[in-house]
């Protein structure tokens, strides 16, 4: 293929720190192929939108999973062509992958077994339980009791404000009433899966530095087991990150 025929991918993520991080974890995406930063998820899906109209070269939202249902992703690549998403939670959680954390670790003079670094990331995700199931519970309402009001015809702009004003408020009456049996029933459900999905559903981003500081305080925090992950993550990358890597080739072959 010559380089005019040569195809060159887009790879759109959510901020700065995905480009900075990507860039080390994707080294074979050089120029000229390109990481965007799409300044938030809904940046990434305006961004994808347009690639997908005129233009014929290959691109990729990279977005997190955050603690979306699988119901919400398919819905989302529905909606917006060449979304991928992460398939835990967040980039950082791909980072904290156990067999990789060992890995670093062991190569930055920290002998910690894997079974150990399970055990404090399971206590750090423990102690995010609540936080994660009333996140849950929002989503759940949210979705449940969030609609759309439209401009009728003919209708002045302050009546159509206060409709969307009556709305809102019906809507967080309706939230308040169901919240507790909504708790209830994410609560069932959260508890069954924990034990298999505490890893994917706790929050990376901020158990980064407690992970610092309970298994590597010699790497000068967060950002030095971040720079000892990142290094080692490419030879041996976590899940997520190999699928990544495996879109990336489909999409450039």
């Amino acid at each position: 293929m010559s380089d005019s025929e040569q195809k060159r991918l887009s790879l759109v993520v959510e901020g700065t720190d995905d480009v900075r991080r990507l860039r080390r974890l994707l080294p074979d995406l050089r120029p000229p192929n390109l990481i965007l930063d799409g300044h938030g998820v809904r940046g990434v899906e305006a961004t994808c939108r347009t690639l997908s109209t005129g233009f014929d070269q290959p691109y990729l939202g990279v977005c997190d999973r955050d603690l979306r249902s699988d119901e919400e992703l398919e819905d989302a690549r529905r909606r917006v062509p060449g979304l991928f998403f992460l398939p835990s939670r967040c980039l950082e959680n791909e980072l904290l992958h156990p067999p990789l954390l060992a890995h670093a670790l062991d190569m930055t003079g920290h002998g910690v077994s894997e079974s150990e670094i399970r055990e404090v990331l399971r206590g750090i995700a423990d102690e995010q339980y609540d936080q994660v199931h009333a996140t849950l519970v929002e989503r759940r309402l949210r979705h449940a009791y969030e609609g759309s009001v439209e401009h009728e015809e003919g209708e002045p702009a302050i009546g159509l404000l206060r409709r969307r004003f009556e709305a809102s408020r019906d809507s967080a009456q309706q939230r308040a009433v169901a919240v507790m049996e909504v708790s209830k029933e994410v609560e069932v459900t959260l508890r069954r899966r924990w034990s298999a999905r505490h890893l994917v559903l706790f929050d990376g981003k901020a158990a980064f530095p407690q992970v610092a500081q309970q298994l590597a305080p010699g790497l000068k925090g967060g950002g030095g087991l971040e720079t000892a992950l990142l290094r080692h993550a490419i030879d041996n990358p976590p899940p997520g990150i190999a699928a990544l890597r495996s879109e990336i080739a489909r999409l450039l072959r």
